[in-house]
């Protein structure tokens, strides 16, 4: 016999959880429970298998009779309590117990869909009552279950066994309504009349057991079912107050209960809708899209500067969203169906990042290191570049073949117009860009240097922008700007995420682009590492589609090799963006975010004692020196590069290497620098802190971060070949010539103590072992370890202790997220929250 989920049930889960889930029912062995042999997935629809048993439901026996015996109800409610007690001191409670869920063969009761009940609260991580698409059927629902308690308990199949011996020997359940939403609202609010005014001949204990049993609070029904079984087969139970409905003390206590209850009846209507026969996902509630076990929403930051990208972008009808997923420690695009079970892989996107869907839905559009690509949303077309574009800060689409790109994240951000594969800079100097419907205007996210303050800047016809207005006019005021990121247009609204992660909303004026009072809508959102990007999407039709989380950049720095335990430095947990540990190993320095900018702190690796040397906008790359000197950068608000500072061992003061304007160095030695600079690597000689010589030599391919072989003859650098990020090598000093040494994506290269090279693919991390006098002078990588819980920082997120240990920053919040939430007609809610709020006191 099989069994098919309906879609808008199927629809919250994920196929791959509830599969894995409903397995775990074959530990439940009952001869009072109905097994389940299979389950999977099939067309969309999820399904699963049991034996074929020959008999009827109760259901189909009152259809035929109306009414059981006495005695055939008791003995059937007395071994189905049976069969709960034991499920529930198994830990699964079944939420749906009603006349189809007993199947009746030769007399004896067998309770079907144990497995649905475990698949459900597991797969929808208990979110099912939290979101209002509680289980159940109208009739025998629990007043929790109707009013989408988050705490549904064992008491709860107690109320819903009672409902069906109640139906069983009055002919009719407790309550009776002509709609779902009466049913519930009587649920809630009214007392059951007595079995016995229905039906003379039910024995004071079994009318009394019922009634216990059918208590509004869950607290004052049985304790146990088995407790319940006990009372039905005692002649002389009597359970005080609730014995009748006379009693006026009962009386009392079910009015208390209903005002109560009635205070959550709003809950109640969204339930109410969902039984009413709607084949689809309701409309105006709250439910949670699962992700499959192995594909879960990425919080992992990538691209060259480490930040942590909206990873997630909704169709504008609102039918299904694309997610930046982690599996096996690395990323790709997924494919997941709001209104169906469908998740599955878009061909081509391994590592990419920052999706954003087109106007007709029918593409992606997505960054893959310095690349520009777009794949087909329905999986008929593999991803293929559609133009160079390094370090994207956001992608907007603007008709059905154009897009714009921020390029160049941070302070240097300009626009490009992509079209028919021709890039055209327009100028900008803001990120994250998002197109007010409608209008030439862009909302977009300020430059570092003043971040927290969103802006907004009008196209010219032509669609440029002219250098005079291309940073845009703050949001709000100067004084009071918008603190936060990814503004989006609703409406006459416009909806935020502020610094504390809440999605906000302060109403809009389209003519005088000026900003009205704000308000909090939602808290909790998912908040990334590097400011306040927020994880969430609006749809045509106003539905919210967001993520849950909390702060992604806090964590703690570890040291790991393979096959041994990865321990925890003496760091504290911050928000660490770049470190380094000194060539000695007694020391680690690291750059990590503070209320006044970033900080560079120096810890003592054995006591965890830390010195705070620096503190501004853009300190940090830390870099030692084999004589203990530290080198670090520090954006200066006059330039557009980062000044390299030296701190001598013994010195008190750093100072600045006059014209150095450089990212991440490497020392060769103390007078010998290998640097980054504008995407290309640059050669430095010093005297002391004077710059005497500096060489750029650009390589076929933008490179990031080179670091120098402890021989000296070799540089390994990030770069980018034909959109992805690959590591190379190069000899030292004369860059005649480069080798790429990964062979399917990496970045990030550390040189380790005994001469071999390690960088990382995404989560992982692999090896190079050096050979001698061989050009490339490397082995083929051999995998390391991997681990789920690594943070991208910005910069280069290794770092090598003398022992040979990999530091890297480890997550101690998620660094996934299993499901999405979805809120349909949330925006038709926003002028009555800006109602209230004004009118509170």
């Amino acid at each position: 016999a099989i069994k098919v989920l309906k879609p808008e049930l199927a629809a919250v889960l994920g196929a791959e959880r509830f599969v894995q889930e409903i397995k775990t029912t074959a530990a439940l062995s009952h001869p009072h429970i109905l097994p389940l042999f299979d389950s999977g997935e099939a067309g969309g629809f999820l399904y699963y298998v049991m034996p074929y048993i020959q008999g009827e439901t109760i259901r189909e026996k009152l259809n035929r009779e109306t009414q059981f015996g006495i005695d055939e109800a008791v003995k059937i409610a007395t071994e189905v309590a049976d069969a709960l007690d034991y499920a529930h001191r198994h830990g699964v409670i079944h939420r749906d117990i009603k006349p189809e869920n007993l199947l009746l063969h030769d007399g004896r009761p067998m309770v079907m869909d144990f497995g649905i009940a475990l698949a459900v609260s597991a797969a929808g991580g208990g979110r099912m009552t939290e979101t209002g698409l509680s289980l159940g059927t109208p009739h025998y629902m629990s007043p929790e279950q109707a009013t989408a308690d988050k705490a549904i308990t064992a008491r709860s199949d107690i109320y819903s066994l009672a409902s069906v011996l109640y139906e069983m020997l009055a002919g009719e359940p407790p309550h009776m309504g002509n709609s779902a939403q009466a049913i519930i609202m009587k649920i809630i609010a009214e007392r059951a009349q007595p079995v016995t005014e229905l039906r003379a001949t039910v024995p004071p204990h079994v009318a009394a057991a019922l009634g216990k049993s059918l208590e509004k609070v869950p607290a004052d029904r049985f304790a146990s079912a088995h407790a319940f079984a006990q009372a039905l087969g005692d002649p002389s139970f009597r359970s005080g107050a609730t014995a009748t409905a006379g009693e006026g003390g009962g009386h009392a206590r079910t009015r208390h209960s209903a005002r109560a209850l009635l205070a959550t009846a709003g809950a109640a209507l969204a339930v109410a809708a969902f039984f009413a026969g709607r084949q689809t996902v309701p409309r105006l509630t709250t439910f949670d899209v699962g992700l499959p076990d192995s594909a879960q929403l990425a919080f992992v930051s990538d691209g060259a500067f480490g930040v942590e990208w909206p990873n997630l972008s909704v169709s504008p009808d609102g039918e299904f969203f694309v997610y930046v997923a982690q599996r096996n420690g690395f990323r790709e695009l997924w494919y997941r169906s709001i209104v169906g079970t469908e998740a599955r892989p878009l061909p081509g996107t391994r590592g990419g990042y920052t999706p954003a869907i087109s106007p007709d839905g029918r593409w992606v559009a997505f960054s893959n290191g310095s690349e520009l690509r777009r794949v087909a949303t329905d999986g008929s077309a593999p991803a293929s570049d559609v133009a160079e574009v390094v370090a994207p800060s956001g992608i907007v689409w603007t008709s059905a073949d154009e897009v714009l790109v921020g390029a160049d994240f941070g302070a240097r951000t300009e626009w490009i117009r992509v079209r028919d594969g021709v890039k055209t800079k327009i100028g900008g100097t803001c990120g994250w860009p998002t197109r007010v419907s409608g209008t030439n205007d862009l909302f977009c996210q300020s430059p570092s240097a003043t971040r927290g303050a969103p802006r907004i800047v009008t196209l010219e016809a032509d669609g440029s922008v002219p250098m005079s207005r291309t940073a845009g006019t703050i949001l709000g005021d100067s004084a009071r700007p918008l603190d936060g990121t990814n503004p989006t247009l609703v409406g006459d609204h416009v909806v935020f995420v502020n610094s504390d992660a809440n999605l906000m909303v302060a109403t809009y004026d389209r003519e005088s682009k000026t900003f009205g009072p704000r308000r909090s809508a939602l808290r909790g959102l998912r908040r990334s590492a590097f400011g306040a990007v927020g994880h969430f999407s609006i749809t045509r039709d106003g539905d919210l589609v967001y993520v849950l989380g909390s702060n992604g950049g806090i964590g703690e720095l570890v040291a790991a090799q393979p096959g041994r335990e990865t321990r925890a430095l003496p760091i504290p947990v911050k928000e660490h963006l770049n470190f380094n540990v000194s060539p000695d190993g007694r020391r680690l320095a690291a750059s990590s975010r503070g209320i006044a900018g970033e900080e560079l702190w120096i810890y003592d690796l054995a006591t965890g004692q830390g010195d705070r040397i620096a503190t501004g906008f853009g300190v940090g790359f830390p870099t030692w020196a084999r004589d203990g000197a530290l080198a670090y950068s520090t954006i200066q608000s006059s330039r557009d590069s980062a000044q390299t500072m030296i701190l001598e061992p013994r010195g008190d003061r750093p100072s600045a290497i006059e014209g150095l304007w450089v990212d991440p160095i490497s020392f060769v030695d103390r007078r010998r620098l290998v640097a980054s600079s504008r995407q290309n690597i640059t050669l430095v000689t010093l005297d002391g802190d004077r710059l005497v010589r500096a060489d750029t030599l650009k390589l076929p391919n933008s490179q990031f971060y080179p670091v120098i072989s402890p021989d000296a003859r070799w540089i390994a650098y990030s770069g980018a070949e034909k959109g992805r990020t690959q590591v190379f090598v190069t000899p030292y000093p004369s860059m005649s010539r480069q080798y790429k040494v990964s062979t399917d994506g990496g970045s990030e290269p550390v040189w380790m103590p005994d001469g071999s090279l390690v960088y990382r693919d995404g989560a992982c991390w692999l090896r190079l072992r050096q050979r001698a006098a061989e050009t490339p002078p490397l082995t083929e990588a051999t995998p390391m370890f991997c681990d789920e819980r690594f943070i991208n920082t910005a910069g280069p997120s290794n770092a090598v202790m003398p022992d040979g240990s990999l530091v890297y920053l480890r997550s101690v919040s998620p660094t996934t997220a299993g499901y999405v939430r979805v809120v349909r007609g949330w925006a038709k809610t926003l002028p009555r929250l800006m109602r209230d709020a004004e009118n509170a006191p």
